[in-house]
C-alpha cells in the first residue's frame, strides 16, 4: 500500500509547490502593477560570449507609470552618471524616444517612424521589465520551466522558454528568430529574479543565445503610488540645445546586386609585397630584395 500512496502524495505535493509559487508572483505582481513612479540606481553587468571580466556601469532611473503607451506602459528619463541628475541623457515619453548628445549640443529624436527593429528601440528599465516577464510567467501557453527558490531573506525567480526563437520583453514579450547562419546554436532564452524580503524585484538576469548575458541590481530605490502628471521630455531639454531627427544609417541603396550570381575569375596581384608595405614599411623593391636576400640566406646554411 505504501508505493500506492506515494503516487496519490507526490503530485500533490507538487502542485503546492506550483501553487505557493504563483500567489507569490501574483502579490509581487501586483505590487509592481501600483507603483505610479520609481526612482533608483541601477548597476549593470553585461558579458559578450568568451568574456571573462564584465562590462560594468552605474546609471540612474525615473520610470513612471504611462497608461496611454501600449508598448512599454512606462514613460522614463535617463541619466548616464548616477551621481548628476541635474540633465538626462535620454528618455522615452509614449510617443517619442531621445538621446542628448552633450558634446555637440544635441537632442537627437527618435519618433519611431523608420523602424528599426519588431519593437521600438528604447532603453529598457528595470521595473518594466520585471513586471513584463512576472505577467508572461502566470499568463503564458509557451512551454516553459521554472524554479523557485528561496535566496536570503527573498525568493529567486528562474525562467527557461523552450521555443524555436528568443524571446525578449520590451512591454510584452515578442519572439525573435535570429539568422541560422550566424548562430548555429539552438535558440534559448532564460531569465531570473532575485526578490527581496518585500517581493520587490531587485536583481534582474538576461541570458539569450544570439546576445550578451546582461546582470541588473537595483538600489537606493524611491516608489510612489501616487498619480503623477505625464511625463514630458521638452522640460527637461537643457537651454541652446538643437533638435535634430534620427536618420537610419546607410539608406542608400546598393549599386548592384550580386547575390545568386557567380563571381567572376579575380587573381591576387603582388600580394605578399604589398601585405610587407602595408604591415611592415617596406616598399615593393625593398620587399622583393628582402625576400630573396632571405632564401639566399637559407640556401648559404644548408
Amino acid at each position: 500500500m505504501k508505493p500506492i500512496c506515494l503516487l496519490f502524495v507526490l503530485p500533490l505535493l507538487g502542485t503546492g509547490c506550483r501553487t505557493e509559487q504563483s500567489a507569490y508572483l501574483e502579490k509581487a505582481l501586483s505590487q509592481l502593477e501600483r507603483i505610479e513612479r520609481v526612482a533608483y540606481r541601477r548597476s549593470s553587468e553585461s558579458y559578450l560570449p568568451g568574456d571573462t571580466i564584465p562590462r560594468r556601469y552605474l546609471r540612474y532611473y525615473v520610470e513612471q507609470r504611462n497608461r496611454a503607451d501600449t508598448t512599454l506602459r512606462h514613460s522614463y528619463l535617463s541619466y548616464y552618471n548616477a551621481d548628476d541628475t541635474t540633465r538626462i541623457d535620454g528618455g522615452y515619453d509614449g510617443t517619442i524616444a531621445v538621446d542628448l548628445d552633450h558634446d555637440r549640443r544635441e537632442v537627437v529624436i527618435d519618433d519611431f517612424s523608420i523602424p528599426r527593429a519588431p519593437y521600438r528601440l528604447t532603453d529598457m528599465t528595470f521595473f518594466c521589465r520585471a513586471e513584463a516577464i512576472l505577467r508572461y510567467v502566470l499568463t503564458t501557453s509557451d512551454p516553459i520551466r521554472t524554479e523557485f527558490t528561496p535566496c536570503g531573506d527573498g525568493y529567486r525567480l528562474r525562467l527557461d522558454i523552450d521555443r524555436d526563437c528568443v524571446v525578449e520583453f520590451w512591454g510584452r514579450p515578442y519572439y525573435n528568430r535570429p539568422p541560422r547562419e550566424l548562430f548555429l546554436e539552438a535558440e534559448h532564452s532564460a531569465y531570473e529574479i532575485v526578490f527581496d524580503s518585500e517581493r520587490m524585484p531587485r536583481k534582474l538576469r538576461r541570458e539569450q543565445t544570439h546576445q550578451m548575458i546582461t546582470v541588473d541590481s537595483v538600489f537606493d530605490v524611491r516608489i510612489d503610488y501616487e498619480p503623477q502628471a505625464p511625463l514630458r521630455l521638452e522640460a527637461y531639454y537643457p537651454d541652446g540645445y538643437m533638435l535634430r531627427k534620427r536618420k537610419l544609417r546607410n539608406q542608400a541603396k546598393k549599386p548592384y546586386d550580386i547575390v545568386g550570381r557567380q563571381a567572376p575569375d579575380w587573381t591576387l596581384v603582388d600580394a605578399e609585397r604589398r601585405v610587407r608595405h602595408a604591415f611592415c614599411g617596406y616598399t615593393p623593391a625593398e620587399s622583393d630584395r628582402t625576400i630573396t636576400e632571405a632564401i639566399d640566406s637559407l640556401l648559404r646554411e644548408q
